[in-house]
């Protein structure tokens, strides 16, 4: 993700997240708002988003963060999936956003507000 940001965002694995749970990345910069739960399988299932989604969620939950989940499937682009909170509970993955890695990091570096509240 550096080289989608010129450096300005820095990611890197959290290699004992498996033995205590947690992110999957130390995040910095930009992203330490964030718990990113971070998915690699051979193909992505409505079943799996829904599975994975509910742990990035009680994740990030418990540091109290904005749950972030990056999957990508053998042979696809890697997607983001966020939840704008506004009309549905942030736990049902039916309300999430989904886009792009790039996308998500041109996010990073310029934030716009999901919420449909606030003027625009």
């Amino acid at each position: 993700m550096a080289t989608l940001t010129n450096g300005r965002v820095n990611l890197r694995r959290n290699l004992a997240q498996c033995r205590d749970s947690g992110d999957d990345t130390g995040a910095a910069n930009a992203v330490g708002q964030f718990s990113i739960e971070i998915k690699r399988w051979q193909s992505v299932s409505d079943a799996r988003l829904r599975d994975w989604w509910s742990q990035c969620y009680r994740n990030a939950s418990a540091r109290e963060k904005i749950p972030v989940l990056a999957f990508r499937a053998d042979h696809q682009s890697w997607q983001v999936m966020m939840h704008p909170d506004t009309f549905f509970s942030e736990e049902d993955v039916r309300g999430c956003i989904r886009m792009d890695i790039e996308l998500f990091c041109q996010w990073l570096l310029h934030p716009v507000s999901f919420s449909m509240d606030q003027d625009r």
